[in-house]
């Protein structure tokens, strides 16, 4: 890092400041406009700054990808675990919710997180991780269910599963604005209430 780097950015700084500043472009232009060169000119820092935390472009993209996975995570952690009083399945139902609104916020950045540009999770093993880890925070939930005497059928990962690509699905609707809709917040109350409903004929 050159000695200006080093003035502005304390030791760590400086990868946060490139992965929200990635983000901000990704938002701004699209994937495609994202470069090493650009982002360090737009962070102040010399050109060759960017790659002593990443190695690549794709690097730098796994890794924004990764964060998005991890906020992802604590939203439907929140969602699940904020008011431990309230029924299982309805606390299912509002990470249902969670998951969609959180998708709908930041459309690119979502799709950067399920591989549709430029991230694919088979080449990053901490993408799959974190992939990983999302899919049984759903799982925790409808193992509660489950023993909260829903869910006598199906095995909580097959739900997992399948509640994940209903919210994947509505969230891509959605964003492409496939669904012309006056009230966003009420469809995806609807549609998971839905996804609730078939769970409670479980019992």
């Amino acid at each position: 890092m050159s000695t200006s780097d080093s003035k502005s950015y304390h030791h760590g700084d400086l990868r946060q400041a490139l992965l929200e500043t990635t983000r901000q472009m990704i938002a701004e232009e699209g994937v495609e406009g994202v470069t090493m060169r650009g982002l360090a000119q737009r962070i102040g820092v010399s050109r060759t700054a960017p790659y002593r935390h990443f190695e690549n472009k794709a690097a730098l993209l796994a890794a924004v990808a990764q964060e998005g996975f991890e906020e992802l995570i604590k939203h439907l952690r929140c969602a699940r675990t904020a008011d431990p009083t309230l029924s299982p399945i309805i606390r299912f139902e509002k990470m249902g919710m969670s998951y969609v609104q959180f998708a709908i916020a930041q459309p690119t950045a979502y799709r950067l997180m399920y591989g549709a540009d430029a991230v694919r999770a088979e080449d990053h093993p901490e993408v799959r991780e974190v992939v990983r880890r999302t899919l049984d925070e759903l799982i925790e939930m409808i193992q509660e269910c489950k023993a909260a005497g829903f869910l006598k059928t199906y095995h909580p990962r097959d739900v997992g599963m399948t509640v994940w690509s209903a919210c994947h699905g509505l969230s891509l609707l959605l964003i492409d604005q496939h669904l012309q809709i006056d009230n966003v917040d009420q469809l995806i109350e609807r549609v998971t209430r839905i996804v609730r409903v078939g769970l409670e004929g479980e019992r």
